[in-house]
């Protein structure tokens, strides 16, 4: 009686360790395919690189504004700059949009763009919200200055900031801060 159970539980044994058939396998990575394109499509990481860069933007604006009103309170004169200047690589924290608007005591370096200096084809939030190139305008922090007061302006390159764009000032194709935002008329 013991014969006839051992070879019965040699059979389970061999059953136990069957392995997988081709279509099985098949399936299988044909399941994980599936699910790793739809979590690459809802992840989509040129717009998850494109909101990083447009955080980082608004962070790096926020920075020089937050400078620029210490140097104002410290009854420092803004410059006037006479039209938008880049702030850029080239850009002097000693020497801030020129005429010796120093910010050595608010700001170590000057922060830049992500894509600092690009040109061209980069794509941006227009001001009907859709992307658009900037042609040939360099992609850099901007400064305007008329003596009283002040604008840092940046693109943005999400969709999802087109509405941060068109709510801070009058220029619906750049994110604006500044004492006032709007002044866009220059």
């Amino acid at each position: 009686m013991n014969s006839g159970r051992k070879n019965h539980s040699d059979n389970m044994e061999k059953k136990l360790f069957h392995g997988f058939t081709l279509i099985e396998l098949l399936v299988i990575m044909a399941v994980i395919s599936t699910l790793a394109t739809v979590l690459f499509v809802i992840v989509n990481p040129a717009e998850m690189t494109r909101r990083a860069r447009d955080s980082r933007r608004i962070s790096d604006l926020s920075t020089i504004k937050r400078a620029i009103d210490l140097a104002i309170a410290d009854k420092k004169v803004l410059p006037d700059t006479s039209g938008f200047i880049n702030v850029d690589a080239t850009s002097d924290v000693g020497n801030f949009g020129g005429s010796g608007f120093d910010l050595h005591k608010y700001l170590s370096v000057i922060p830049q763009d992500p894509k600092n200096g690009a040109t061209g084809n980069v794509q941006v939030i227009g001001a009907s919200c859709t992307k658009g190139s900037v042609g040939s305008d360099t992609i850099s922090y901007k400064f305007w200055s008329d003596g009283d007061t002040y604008i840092l302006k940046s693109y943005l390159e999400s969709l999802t900031n087109c509405e941060t764009v068109q709510n801070d000032g009058n220029n619906n194709a750049t994110y604006e801060l500044g004492t006032e935002p709007g002044l866009d008329a220059i």
